[in-house]
């Protein structure tokens, strides 16, 4: 069912090459690996080994397993790639002698890292690692490479080098994880948070953690959910930085990019978490389930950005796994990302999470800048109403729908309130009220000159007119009445503030459920 609302489809076409301008070449995992049959090359100290070969178009979304073997005595791995100029991208990924499971992988660069001549190598040893690779003893055995074929026209030569070293032993880093039970702040709030930051090990101009918590602060941010790329590497890198700043949430996390959506997993995960969707037995059903088990959120990331056929300007980013993933285990959908361009897509992403309230599956709308940069964190966030910052305390908070968007980031969105009251009991943002009817209070600050619309079910409620906010400090009362649906959640209703250029705050819906 689609919604009823003021869009803007026609920019959403001619932003797409601003879009492609910004998009980070990310790789994008798929379908089952294509071997290279060959004798397996030996890497000796001092020494190094050659991988190449050709890629057509029938292994797109594919991977490329190259194996090499470590030679004893090697303590240093440096690595490169290359391929011709085009449309063609090949994505890195390396894992070690333990194998293809959980113990083996080293990292992912995706195409940002190694490829030459521009991109500086990937380079592992004990006691230190490129961006994106977890340093560790390079222990000899069959080591692969991975090339994930993210996109493709034609055939193509790839050429992969690997030069292996010997440099003193190191022990690797200490670990220095973050509390993930600390309480920043005891008092019960709402707290404001960015559920989709990536850092140090998503962009080579990444800030450093420092400046991570300057930009943090600047936009207004209590929490920060730091979602690197497929990696788990910073579990082990973030609690100095959090002790120092102890009104602050760091939670570790991670975007899992397959070539059919990517997907937050946030917090909970501080082992590897799968990315190969496609490759054997692996899916997005088993990553959900593992990852929900653990006790991370799960969030579907920007599910309707570059649709066919402009998909392959962020491969895998519009999401194709609807059938394949168990939503009543989806705690979130990112329905604004960014602040720059991919807001043209918001509309889209607005409907696709109101179908899923609709379909009777109860999931929280986030806000996530997508940024790799720094100056754009927290453009959206997501208020959090929690009964104290803590990690446990936000988990409650958004599984409970205590949730709203501010689309302008903390300081440039309205603040919005939103309560529902029948009788003796009062509810807010996400809560149920058992009753066929009741009195719903909105109240927007610093909104003046915007447009408040509400919903009901996913249609203009109680006309398609949007009510203009005339002052700053805004209060609109109204009686909504419980319509007839068979949904499981309920009747519901739910606010939004608009500009004429768009969306500003978006919340999680009041349910009226008839008693009975």
């Amino acid at each position: 069912m689609k919604t009823p609302r003021p869009t803007v489809p026609s920019r959403r076409w001619w932003i797409a090459a601003a879009i492609a301008a910004t998009i980070a070449l990310l790789g994008l995992p798929g379908e089952p690996f294509v071997h290279a049959a060959k004798a397996v090359p030996v890497c000796k100290a001092g020494k190094a080994v050659t991988l190449k070969g050709d890629i057509g178009p029938k292994q797109i979304n594919k991977y490329v397993e190259l194996p090499f073997k470590v030679a004893k005595g090697v303590s240093k791995l440096i690595v490169t790639y290359g391929y011709p100029e085009g449309n063609t991208v090949l994505d890195l990924g390396i894992w070690d002698a333990d194998g293809f499971g959980y113990k083996g992988f080293r990292g992912w660069s995706g195409s940002r890292q190694g490829r030459l001549p521009d991109q500086p190598p990937v380079v592992i040893q004990a006691n230190k690692a490129s961006r994106n690779y977890n340093p560790a003893p390079i222990e000899p055995g069959k080591w692969h490479i991975e090339l994930g074929v993210g996109h493709i026209d034609t055939k193509t030569s790839y050429k992969v080098t690997i030069k292996c070293g010997k440099v003193p032993l190191r022990k690797p880093p200490r670990p220095d994880p973050v509390d993930p039970n600390h309480v920043a702040r005891p008092d019960a709030g709402w707290y404001f948070g960015d559920f989709h930051m990536h850092a140090h090990h998503s962009n080579l101009n990444a800030p450093t953690q420092a400046e991570f918590v300057t930009y943090a602060k600047d936009a207004g941010l209590d929490f920060m959910p730091i979602t690197e790329y497929q990696i788990n590497r910073h579990w082990n890198e973030w609690g100095t930085t959090a002790e120092e700043n102890p009104d602050l949430i760091f939670w570790p996390g991670r975007e899992v990019i397959t070539y059919f959506g990517h997907v937050g997993i946030i917090g909970e995960t501080p082992g590897m978490v799968e990315y190969r969707h496609g490759y054997k037995d692996i899916s997005m059903a088993e990553i959900q389930e593992r990852s929900v088990a653990k006790g991370a959120l799960f969030q579907i990331n920007h599910p309707t950005i570059t649709p066919p056929p402009i998909d392959h300007l962020c491969r895998g980013c519009y999401w194709e796994l609807d059938d394949v993933i168990d939503y009543s285990m989806v705690d979130t959908i990112e329905v604004v990302n960014g602040s720059d361009g991919a807001e043209y897509f918001t509309e889209d992403a607005i409907d696709f999470w109101e179908e899923k309230l609709l379909t009777g599956h109860f999931i929280a709308p986030t806000g996530g800048s997508d940024d790799k940069l720094g100056p754009d964190y927290g453009v959206p966030a997501t208020a959090v109403y929690a009964e104290d910052l803590s990690r446990p305390a936000l988990i409650e908070g958004i599984r409970a729908g205590h949730v709203w968007v501010a689309a302008l980031g903390v300081a440039a969105s309205p603040t919005i309130d939103f309560t529902a009251s029948a009788g003796d009991a009062e509810v807010m943002f996400g809560d149920t009220l058992e009753a066929d009817a009741a009195d719903f209070t909105v109240r927007v600050t610093n909104g003046i000159g915007q447009l408040l619309r509400i919903y009901r079910d996913g249609v203009p409620f109680p006309t398609a007119a949007a009510i203009p906010i005339t002052t700053d400090d805004f209060t609109f009362e109204f009686e909504g009445t419980a319509a007839d649906t068979d949904n499981p959640l309920g009747s519901y209703f739910r606010i939004e503030t608009r500009t004429p250029q768009g969306l500003t705050t978006l919340g999680m819906p009041i349910f009226l459920a008839p008693p009975g």
